[in-house]
This record gives C-alpha cells, structure tokens and sequence, in this order.
C-alpha cells in the first residue's frame, strides 16, 4: 500500500496537466499511514503549506494569526 501511496505522491509532484504549478514552489500531496480509517483532504495549500511541503500547517479558527 505504501508503494501506492508514493507512486500518487510522484504522481501529484510531476503533474503540469492545469496552471496551478506554475505559482507553486512544490507540490503537496500530504502525509500520513496509508493504513489510517479517515482522511482529511484539503482544497488546496496555502503558503505555509507550500513552503513547507507538508499540508495542514496554519491554525484553524477565529483569531488565527493571518
């Protein structure tokens, strides 16, 4: 299942099919066990998140800071 998982991740990281890699620093297919019983999908990465390359690095909720 791991071997799936990155074969998609090289997928996403290869894909030029849409313009939204042309303003992207790099890809970010996400991170987790492929064995997991829920998944959390994001619409799409933020700057942290592209900076950083891994999703989900912004606080959620009011008073965040921006």
């Amino acid at each position: 299942m791991t071997d799936t998982i990155e074969a998609v991740a090289a997928g996403i990281r290869a894909c030029t099919l849409c313009p939204l890699h042309k303003g992207a620093r790099q890809a970010v297919p996400g991170e987790g066990s492929a064995e997991a019983g829920i998944l959390f999908l994001g619409e799409a990465p933020g700057y942290n998140e592209d900076v950083q390359g891994r999703p989900h690095r912004r606080t959620a909720g009011p008073g965040r800071p921006r």
